[in-house]
């Protein structure tokens, strides 16, 4: 679906956080135009927010669009 990254919160890094590193997904630019897609994977993100204390889900901290990135 996209490409993940892994990159270094310099916030979490500077507060000295247990692991400052995060995974950053980007969709593939044809699925980042499919409003029906990007409308179920914010819906999937709204609903794993209630779920952020659950120590066997990861815990997704945002979500959001750069121009035509998603």
């Amino acid at each position: 679906m996209g490409t993940v990254f892994k990159a270094l919160n310099k916030v979490w890094e500077e507060v000295e956080a247990r692991d400052p590193y995060v995974a950053i997904k980007v969709l593939k630019p044809e699925l980042s135009a499919n409003k029906q897609l990007v409308r179920s994977l914010y819906s999937d993100f709204d609903r794993t927010k209630m779920l952020a204390n659950c120590p066997n889900i990861i815990k997704v901290h945002g979500f959001d669009r750069d121009g035509a990135h998603v």
